[in-house]
């Protein structure tokens, strides 16, 4: 996955569903780690299409390797 982000964070994941995006940002948080979700979901017109339809869960760089070895033993909610 790209790693570089919206204003230098990080990409930890690319999601289809904003519910799962906010699971696990919300996961990141509450064991420390700062998180964002950052939706491009177009809900003028209703179209999930392209680049508008994913979710991102964006970590600071320095937190990256953390949140992936969470994710990974399964403690991030992916």
């Amino acid at each position: 996955m790209d790693k570089p982000g919206p204003g230098g964070w990080a990409v930890l994941r690319r999601l289809s569903s904003e519910f799962e995006a906010e699971l696990i940002g919300a996961r990141l948080r509450a064991e420390g780690l700062r998180a964002v979700v950052l939706s491009q979901w177009d809900r003028s017109f209703g179209l999930l299409l392209g680049e508008r339809a994913w979710v991102y869960v964006l970590v600071p760089p320095e937190d990256l390797e953390r949140a992936e070895a969470m994710l990974a033993r399964g403690e991030g909610g992916a």
